[in-house]
């Protein structure tokens, strides 16, 4: 036999091994704590003794593709508060045509838009924004210009293309 010829059955040999392989099934056995929670293990030696009287056979067989995948939570973020004067503020990036400043904003969970004042740090000119009036918490009406910026940036998050108002 040549060497091509052995490799030729070799490989013939190894598909067939693999086509007719069974996958494996793997037994999961279920029991509940004192407290309502319900377990998982794949050897019934893992139930603690008290528990194992609730499950003498195995919950469900899974397959080893087919078994459930766990998810890992992502590490939990903080972000950096300062309070003045009964003021939540939290320390922003604010971008407009690639002109950027950083600025404490005010944290309010109520508000329906972004308010800035911050106008001609960002090079905006009101001419080339939608003029209005907003209502501020006093109950009076100020004059407003909305419009667009590239971005607010807070910590790693970024807001694209938010609408603000402007205030002067």
């Amino acid at each position: 036999m040549r060497s091509g010829e052995l490799l030729k059955d070799f490989v013939a040999i190894v598909l067939l091994i693999f086509t007719l392989a069974v996958p494996a099934l793997a037994d999961s056995y279920k029991y509940t704590d004192k407290y309502g929670i319900t377990f998982w293990v794949d050897d019934e030696s893992k139930i603690p003794p008290q528990y194992r009287g609730q499950n003498l056979k195995p919950a469900i067989k899974v397959k080893p593709e087919t078994a459930p995948v766990v998810t890992v939570e992502k590490p939990k973020r903080y972000t950096r508060l300062n309070i003045v004067n009964n003021q939540i503020l939290v320390k922003v990036v604010l971008v407009n045509q690639g002109q950027k400043t950083t600025a404490n904003m005010i944290l309010d969970t109520g508000a329906t838009s972004t308010i800035i004042v911050l106008a001609k740090k960002l090079g905006m000119n009101r001419n080339k924004v939608s003029v209005g009036y907003s209502k501020i918490a006093d109950g009076s009406q100020v004059a407003s210009y909305k419009t667009n910026i590239d971005y607010i940036q807070v910590d790693d998050s970024v807001l694209q293309k938010p609408d603000v108002v402007i205030m002067s």
